[in-house]
């Protein structure tokens, strides 16, 4: 018992001259000051106040590529907010249903075309949608009902100066 207490101790110690300062340094700043106050503004859950939650509900004219940008879409939303868990199973199904009975090559041309919305996709963009994800894809998801299991509208990183774009990933 006496070993374990030392040993309580000693991690404290350990994390409290070692561990805490490092993480203050990653860490510097607070969610609500990382973002210019015009940000916060728009960075909601309503596309009637968030210009690029609207912009990205509106829909595609072909049907395959609309689907294929929207499990795009899910993908990059599971990567780049905070705590978000994609059910796997409402994506397999729109899958099966509406991808799975086209050709490789329509395919291709619809994800190239998909992919076009994707481009100079920056993580203003991001951090906006990871504000909007629950309207997307909660349990009343515009996009996808129950498309996601678990959410944050917290971005998993702040804006980068330096390279604010993020990089197009295939489908």
């Amino acid at each position: 018992m006496k070993i374990f207490k030392s040993l309580i101790i000693a991690v404290a110690i350990s994390f409290s001259f070692g561990a805490l300062p490092a993480f203050a340094k990653k860490f510097p700043l607070t969610w609500d000051k990382r973002f210019p106050p015009s940000w916060k503004k728009t960075m909601t859950n309503d596309p009637k106040t968030n210009p690029v939650l609207d912009s990205f509900l509106e829909k595609m004219t072909d049907p395959l590529a609309e689907n294929i940008r929207v499990l795009k879409l899910i993908k990059i939303m599971g990567r780049n907010c905070n705590a978000t868990t994609i059910n796997f199973i409402a994506l397999s199904n729109l899958e099966v249903k509406h991808i799975q009975n086209h050709s490789p090559d329509e395919i291709k041309d619809a994800e190239l075309l998909a992919g076009m919305k994707f481009n100079y996709m920056t993580y203003q963009t991001v951090i906006h949608l990871c504000a909007g994800i629950q309207y997307m894809f909660g349990p009343k998801g515009a996009l996808i009902k129950n498309g996601l299991l678990r959410a944050s509208p917290e971005a998993t990183r702040g804006p980068d100066d330096n390279n604010p774009y993020l990089a197009n990933q295939s489908f």
